[in-house]
């Protein structure tokens, strides 16, 4: 029987604070547990063992977005903003520039930019684009950078549209 073994970002919410641990499970050749923990998996490269992120649904990004400790990033271009619209409370980093901005900018100019203070590595960042393509790369790079709790928002602005439509038309 084919089996491997991934690596699962697990967060526990308790009182004030989110903590951050992993866990070794195995998967069968169907990765079975990928639905029913909402993770994602990607191999860093060939070699290596498969790795596994957390997704955020609709619900929980609704949450997140009054929540001052949570960092909302579109990694969608601008002018797909300006199209479409955009997250509440959310800032625009483009898929491109993800890794040059979390790496390199000083705190100061993320502020100066985005109004907002540069997470640290234990800050909670949701990336969010589309459909949720691009904002599973942000998340990957964000977690190699470091980033202990990021999260991807599987559905994206579709979405998010969707579904705020959806509770619009409810009586």
């Amino acid at each position: 029987m084919f089996a491997r073994t991934v690596l699962i970002s697990f967060h526990r919410t308790n009182a004030a604070f989110v903590r951050h641990s992993y866990k070794q499970i195995h998967l069968d050749r169907f990765n079975k547990p990928n639905k029913l923990l909402g993770i994602s998996c990607f191999p860093r490269n060939a070699s290596q063992v498969v790795h596994c992120l957390p997704k955020i649904e609709y619900e929980d990004v609704k949450k997140c977005y009054e929540d001052k400790n949570v960092l909302l990033v579109d990694v969608r271009e601008p002018n797909e903003l300006n199209e479409t619209g955009v997250l509440p409370n959310s800032i625009n980093i483009p898929l491109g520039d993800v890794e040059n901005i979390f790496r390199s900018m000083s705190n100061e100019d993320f502020k100066k930019n985005f109004g907002r203070d540069k997470p640290n590595l234990d800050t909670m960042i949701v990336f969010s684009c589309m459909k949720g393509i691009r904002s599973e790369k942000a998340q990957i790079i964000a977690n190699q950078l470091g980033f202990k709790n990021v999260k991807n928002y599987i559905g994206g602005w579709m979405d998010w549209v969707e579904r705020t439509k959806a509770t619009m038309q409810q009586p």
